[in-house]
């Protein structure tokens, strides 16, 4: 399964990784400050054959916002299951408007994750 976490904060990626390696028990999952770096992961991905299950985006980032990643994720892998998490509530509109599973307020734990992935 290949999971990534996308935060341009360090504290707050970290965070969100150790609630993930919770609910993803034993399994690598990709932090990443840059949208960029994310996106070189999932172009390699896709040239391999695999596909990305899960990815978990911050949307206020500095370069481009979550939502126009998660717009590009889904154009180079449409079966990614997008959630959100961030300290903002006016986005969840939008991020729905592009079939994100799920939107999280931060801080993020265990109980919320689990909660939008059912």
């Amino acid at each position: 399964m290949n999971i990534i976490a996308v935060d341009d904060e360090t504290l707050a990626l970290n965070s969100l990784i150790r609630v993930l390696k919770q609910v993803f028990v034993d399994m690598d999952i990709k932090g990443f400050q840059k949208s960029c770096e994310a996106l070189q992961l999932i172009d390699a991905l896709s040239q391999k054959g695999e596909k990305l299950d899960y990815a978990f985006l911050d949307v206020e980032m500095r370069g481009i916002s979550g939502i126009e990643l998660a717009k590009r994720i889904k154009e180079i892998c449409p079966e990614t299951r997008i959630l959100f998490v961030s300290a903002y509530d006016h986005y969840a509109c939008e991020a729905f408007q592009i079939h994100a599973k799920g939107y999280i307020l931060k801080p993020a734990t265990k109980e919320l994750i689990e909660e939008s992935l059912e």
